[in-house]
């Protein structure tokens, strides 16, 4: 079972709401904050994507 939240989708998704919510928010504080925290899960998106691409490598490597 893959768990969600070790794949960068899930991630880029969180991302993508933030970015609806700032767009509708009305102060630009409160927009810029709102902008932070979807920067925040790219990366950690990256990171995620990263870690699973490690983990997939040191798998391959022990086939061979």
């Amino acid at each position: 079972m893959s768990r969600p939240y070790r794949d960068g989708k899930y991630y880029r998704a969180r991302a993508e709401e933030c970015r609806t919510v700032g767009d509708i928010l009305a102060t630009p504080e409160l927009r810029e904050k709102m902008y932070k925290i979807a920067a925040d899960y790219e990366c950690m998106a990256v990171d995620a994507d990263q870690a699973k691409n490690d983990l997939d490598a040191a798998d391959l490597h022990k086939v061979r």
